[in-house]
């Protein structure tokens, strides 16, 4: 179907959803790339390869890509979440605290944010 409408965004997010479904990482990777040539500033499909390049254990890409979707949009509150838990699970309980300050901020009162960050400050030493 792409290839019908090799300008269609929401086609390829949709592909790569599939392909994620499927476990066919590396073309839902290249489907949300595709995705990005179309739409370079689309948050979402960063946080979406994001969480492929996780699954797949790219944790340093996953980082990034987490990274480049709250450069293009800051209140995207689920990739402060991931970032937090990447940073949580490296053992860097302050910087994934910060993660999950601003994930708060955006989702008040998100109890599993709010479980993640007293994991983080638990693992810090402040009880």
């Amino acid at each position: 179907m792409v290839d019908l409408f090799p300008y269609a965004l929401e086609l390829f997010n949709i592909q790569g959803a599939e392909n994620v479904v499927q476990k066919n990482y590396d073309e839902a990777i290249d489907s949300y790339k595709q995705a990005l040539k179309i739409k370079p500033n689309f948050s979402e499909n960063y946080y979406n390869m994001g969480i492929v390049l996780h699954g797949k254990g790219d944790v340093g890409a996953a980082l990034q890509s987490y990274k480049r979707a709250l450069k293009i949009n800051p209140a995207h509150a689920k990739s402060h979440i991931n970032l937090g838990i990447i940073y949580k699970n490296r053992g860097e309980f302050s910087a994934a605290i910060v993660s999950y300050k601003k994930a708060l901020k955006i989702r008040l009162d998100d109890a599993s944010v709010l479980n993640s960050m007293a994991i983080a400050l638990k693992n810090q030493g402040e009880l």
